[in-house]
């Protein structure tokens, strides 16, 4: 037997990752080259800049999944956060695309603090919400189509979030104008989905008994990567991501200035890779059903891997139609990447609980968002100083990307193919040693009393007695 929950649910649910996604695929696609060419940092600010948010993410993700897990409010301890963070993240994403006008330092300090501050909020935001997952059902299967959902919305909502910049940006006389305009429909699209998740969605909210001496910050971290599934869970995570996070980052620069120079299919491209990413989110989670989640990232990632390997060698200026085909492809990566280590983390969580006697959810969404953001901080951040060393050279604002040599050429073309690939590699190596089958998942839903089929038949007893 398997527990369902009403399209209804999930649907809210996955609306509330439309906001964080946005903030994501916008920043994740386009900070790089905003701060490059349009607020005119220097290559190694932006390396630095990379580098810090990694450092604040060391300490900000697993802190609030700490703190959320012993959070009591009338209002869900889940949900009261996602109500205190989605206005301020809208707002800070908003002034994270202003051009101050202060010299170099003055604007790296800028952004320093605005990029420290969007992040706080966040996390606040998206760690709560991703630890609902793991509270709505107990249910293997039906763990994964929530995710199915959400990601769906996420990387609709990554797509308008990306897009919206991208149309406006595009050939614009005025970038730091068309930046500026960007940000506010995306500040609404923000305040308009961020809210979702607390209408329908179900939460279990406990007492927390505050007498029990409860581990502390270091003790957490301790328990946490002594569980064997979830270091393995959390390596596929990190693998899996800096590849995303490698090829979000230096997508813009590899289109206009080696396969598209003219800079006329920006918007396009972007389309293709998202609405390809959502029909393989939903194919994948369809997939599942039969083959499992393991065999699932096997498939996706030989074609994601593939891909990358191949985008070294598109000559320049290559057929659209061709750019577009690899676009396709290359969204089923995205897709993997997302759905199968965040359909793994709720079986972790309950193996947890069988292991130690309590829950932690936000704690285990914590060091995934943690791991997540400092793996690319660090990663996109070295590969910045690359381009750097390189001879990268930065705009000043104007329209129009400059020429850059033979050189810098080359090592984006590195960046875009056998980088990630060599990532998404290492990680089939990483997803072969994870244990917990859907079977083995029963068993530890018998050991922890909740196993569906057991409570239904105890129900039916209770009934006829």
């Amino acid at each position: 037997m398997h527990e369902k929950l009403s399209v209804k649910i999930k649907t809210f649910y996955g609306l509330g990752d439309v906001a964080t996604a946005a903030v994501g695929g916008a920043t994740g696609y386009l900070f790089n080259t905003f701060w490059l060419d349009v607020a005119g940092l220097e290559a190694y600010m932006v390396t630095l800049l990379f580098l810090i948010k990694g450092v604040w993410d060391a300490f900000n993700d697993p802190l609030m999944g700490q703190v959320n897990d012993r959070w009591e409010s009338r209002f869900g301890r889940r949900k009261s956060w996602i109500l205190m963070a989605t206005v301020p993240l809208a707002v800070f994403f908003f002034l994270s695309w202003r051009v101050p006008d202060f010299a170099p330092w003055g604007k790296f300090a800028y952004y320093t603090v605005v990029v420290i501050l969007l992040d706080t909020f966040y996390t606040m935001h998206n760690v709560p919400y991703a630890a609902l997952t793991a509270e709505m059902t107990d249910d293997y299967r039906e763990r994964t189509q929530i995710n199915v959902y959400r990601f769906a919305f996420s990387l609709f909502g990554a797509l308008l979030g990306t897009v919206t910049f991208a149309l406006l940006v595009q050939d614009a006389p005025d970038p730091q104008q068309a930046y500026f305009t960007a940000s506010i429909v995306v500040f609404c699209l923000i305040l308009i989905t961020g809210f979702a998740p607390t209408l329908f969605t179900p939460e279990k909210n406990p007492k927390i008994d505050r007498t029990v001496k409860q581990p502390s910050f270091f003790e957490n971290i301790q328990m946490t990567f002594r569980i064997v599934p979830f270091r393995q869970v959390i390596l596929l995570y990190l693998f899996a991501w800096v590849a995303v996070g490698i090829v979000q980052t230096y997508f813009v620069q590899y289109l206009q200035l080696w396969l598209q120079p003219d800079g006329g299919n920006l918007a396009i491209m972007i389309v293709v890779l998202q609405l390809s990413a959502v029909v393989f989110v939903i194919f994948y989670g369809w997939l599942s059903k039969f083959i499992g989640k393991k065999n699932v990232y096997y498939v996706g990632g030989t074609i994601w891997a593939l891909i990358f390997a191949g985008a070294f060698f598109l000559p320049q200026q290559a057929p659209f139609a061709v750019v577009v085909g690899l676009a396709i492809l290359g969204g089923s990566g995205a897709a993997v990447a997302l759905l199968v280590p965040y359909s793994m983390l709720p079986d972790v969580i309950d193996y947890d609980e069988a292991e130690n006697g309590a829950r932690r959810e936000g704690v285990f969404y914590g060091y995934m968002s943690f791991v997540n953001k400092i793996g690319r901080s660090i990663a996109i951040g070295a590969l910045s100083g690359v381009l750097a060393l390189v001879g990268y050279q930065e705009g000043t604002g104007g329209a129009g990307a400059i020429q850059q040599s033979d050189q810098v050429l080359l090592t984006i073309r590195m960046f875009m193919s056998f980088v990630p690939a060599t990532l998404v590699f290492i990680s089939f190596f990483v997803v072969a040693r994870y244990p917990i089958t859907e079977e083995y998942h029963h068993k530890i839903l018998k050991q922890l009393g909740r196993d569906q089929e057991d409570l239904e038949i105890a129900s039916i007893e209770m009934g006829g007695g």
